[in-house]
This record gives structure tokens, C-alpha cells and sequence, in this order.
């Protein structure tokens, strides 16, 4: 795995490419940079108000595959979901692609979903919940690993071994075991079928934990049929979800969707009844 400079979030190891080409001179430098930047807390918050300057002014968005989403057939008032909203980049291009659109971000960390409310407070279109999607409502913990002090909350999650398990020798230069620590945090945790949406549109980052949002959204797959934009979506536990559902993957490729899972970060799942009219089928050289 690796991770996004914009996010923090974890990428696909094979996304780096072999050592020497351009892609694994990027990762290398994002591990220096990311080896750096520990010793910067304080520049956290700048750090990420840079990348959204860059993102509001055309420069590549935090999530590329997001561009798809004009593209998706959907009514301009749709709803769209923001699970695992983290820093609001994602959420701040959805509102940048669909202006009419009404958008729910899902963020379980208290002190981001506090800093979005307040950011977003004017914005009739845009709701915040401090809450986590899971497979069963309740209260739990999210852990956040903190390392010198520097709080990777895009890796933060449920799973206190899935929040330890990313940092090591392999992403950070001088690792050291003993200078990271989880933050747990309190957390609710709701189930999507017990809210009562209707979304069109789902994005589904919850490091490691997508299979069980989705099964505590079956009824609501089944009864809305929303796109969904999956991170890890090729996992199998995710796959054994979907496909009973009748959703097929497919990757945002060259500007269009096509139907094959991606070797990206994320993957689509669409309705099997609506996947005709928005897939672009793959010519045999680009399969």
C-alpha cells in the first residue's frame, strides 16, 4: 500500500510502480515528504488548506475518479453521501461537480466533524453527521494513530489494528514503533438503513470496514439503487456484499467508465439494471 500526499489515505502498493520508473520516484517522495512532515505538527492545518486552495484552482483533485460524477445520469438535486468525510475535500469537489445537489458527509471523528459543521454552516445544501456507518448501531471507538504527535486521521478506524497496521519502515524513513500511539476517541455508530435517505450517489471510505457499512445499508441498496464509489472495492468481503445486489464494478478510465474493476484506489459499483446505458465498453487494447 501506499498513501495519497493530498489525503494521507491508502493507496494500492502497485499504484507506486517499480523502483526507478515515475511512479516509484513518486512514492519515494511522498515517504520522504511523509518522513518530514512529522516533525511539523503545527503545519498540519496548513498542509491541508493548500491542498484544497490547489483543488478549488484546477490542479489533479484528491479523488481524480470523483470526475466521473456529472457523467452518472443523476437528477441535479440528487443526494450524495460522503462516508468518511474527513477533511471535506472530497465532499468540497462533490459540491464543486453537483452545485444542486444536497450532500450528507459521515465523519466519526469528533473534532473534524466539528471543524466541517463550522465550515459548512452556511450552506443549506450540506449536512454534517458526527457519526460512523456500520454494520449495527452503537457506541464504539475510533482510533486515530498519532505518530510524533502528527494525527494521520485519514487512517483512523474502528479496528485499532487496521489504524496501526499502515505506518512502518516501509512509509515513514527512521520509523520508530515507540513514537506511535493510537487516539481512541468515542464514536457513535449508526446503521444507513436506520436513517431513512434515499441517496443516489455513495462514497464509501472507511479504512478497512466498507463490507460492514454496506451490509448495514442492504435494504437501502436494494430500495434506492445509488451508484457507489468504493475504496478497497475489490475486496471480497465487499464483493460478497454487492454482488448478491446485483451491482457490477467498473473504473473510471481515460474519462469514461468502464466495465472492469479498477487498479486504482477505488472502484464504482453500479446497478446491473443501469450499467448498460453508462458503461463504455472496453476495446481488447485497453482491457
Amino acid at each position: 500500500m501506499q498513501c495519497s500526499l493530498e489525503t494521507g489515505r491508502v493507496v494500492p502498493r502497485w499504484s507506486a510502480g517499480p523502483r526507478g520508473s515515475p511512479e516509484g520516484v513518486t512514492a519515494d517522495l511522498r515517504k520522504l515528504f511523509r518522513s518530514i512532515q512529522v516533525f511539523f505538527p503545527f503545519a498540519q492545518e496548513a498542509r491541508f488548506a493548500l491542498a484544497r486552495f490547489l483543488q478549488r484552482h484546477g490542479w489533479r483533485p484528491v479523488e481524480p475518479d470523483l470526475l466521473a460524477l456529472p457523467r452518472l445520469g443523476l437528477a441535479p438535486d440528487s443526494l450524495l453521501l460522503d462516508v468518511g468525510a474527513n477533511r471535506g475535500l472530497v465532499l468540497e469537489l462533490m459540491r464543486r461537480l453537483m452545485p444542486e445537489a444536497r450532500i450528507v458527509g459521515f465523519e466519526p471523528n469528533p473534532r473534524l466533524a466539528q471543524a466541517l459543521a463550522v465550515r459548512w454552516r452556511r450552506d443549506p445544501r450540506v449536512e454534517i453527521r458526527a457519526q460512523a456507518l456500520g454494520e449495527m448501531a452503537s457506541r464504539a471507538t475510533l482510533w486515530v494513530p498519532v505518530y510524533r504527535n502528527w494525527w494521520f486521521d485519514g487512517l483512523a478506524s474502528l479496528d485499532p489494528e487496521a489504524a496501526r497496521g499502515w505506518l512502518s519502515t516501509e512509509r515513514l524513513y527512521g520509523f520508530r514503533p515507540d513514537r506511535l500511539r493510537l487516539e481512541p476517541l468515542p464514536c457513535e455508530t449508526v446503521r444507513l438503513d436506520d436513517l431513512a435517505l434515499a441517496p443516489a450517489f455513495v462514497k464509501l471510505d472507511v479504512q478497512g470496514l466498507e463490507a460492514a457499512v454496506l451490509r448495514g445499508g442492504e435494504a437501502t441498496l436494494r430500495r434506492h439503487r445509488p451508484i457507489l464509489l468504493v475504496e478497497a472495492g475489490e475486496a471480497e468481503a465487499v464483493r460478497a456484499v454487492l454482488e448478491p445486489l446485483d451491482y457490477e464494478p467498473a473504473a473510471f478510465v481515460g474519462g469514461r467508465l468502464v466495465a472492469a474493476p479498477s487498479h486504482t484506489v477505488n472502484t464504482f459499483f453500479l446497478p446491473r439494471e443501469r450499467a448498460g446505458q453508462l458503461l463504455a465498453r472496453a476495446t481488447p487494447d485497453e482491457s
